[in-house]
């Protein structure tokens, strides 16, 4: 058989069947652009609302946690450097509450 992609002469064409993947690659996917702005969003947002971080922990906690496994590093690194800010807001809020009490 002439045709080494399995194209012709009867092969099994199934699991060709998907099509488009074969042209995409990781170079090619820009979404790492959108999660690393949503990570410096959110960072900004961790930052200057201090007040909100009971609702920050019960939004954005587990889902930031989820992305420590973040396969591009300059997003994996926003990711690192958000959640770090919701740990220090939450050391700030202690020391404010120690220092009320």
């Amino acid at each position: 058989d002439d045709d080494e992609w399995g194209g012709g002469g009867g092969g099994d064409d199934d699991e060709w069947a998907d099509g488009g993947d074969d042209d995409y690659s990781d170079d090619d996917d820009m979404s790492w652009k959108v999660r690393r702005s949503c990570c410096k969003c959110l960072h900004a947002v961790i930052a200057s609302r201090p007040e909100r971080l009971a609702s920050l922990y019960a939004t954005a906690a587990r889902p930031l946690a989820l992305r420590f496994a973040e396969r591009d590093e300059s997003v994996r690194l926003d990711v690192l450097a958000a959640y770090g800010a919701l740990l220090r807001q939450t050391r700030n809020a202690q020391q404010r509450h120690a220092a009320s009490a």
